[in-house]
């Protein structure tokens, strides 16, 4: 389902916990949150907000087939 900017951004100032902006992330583009390489943990939440506000996916890692984090 695609949002309108007014619904992302009402549904992005509602959110308070990692949970809730992980959930809003799959709920607005479908997949989940891909696995970033970043040396700052709380990096990954400004990048996913930015990402929900401005409507843009993130592009994550491409890990070799069979890969096990």
């Amino acid at each position: 389902m695609a949002f309108t900017e007014k619904e992302r951004l009402e549904k992005l100032s509602k959110a308070k916990t990692g949970d809730e902006f992980n959930d809003l992330y799959l709920e607005v583009f479908g997949e989940e949150f891909p696995i970033v390489n970043l040396k700052n943990p709380s990096e990954k939440m400004e990048m996913l907000i930015d990402a929900i506000e401005a409507n843009k996916k993130v592009q994550g890692l491409e890990l070799p087939k069979g890969y096990n984090i």
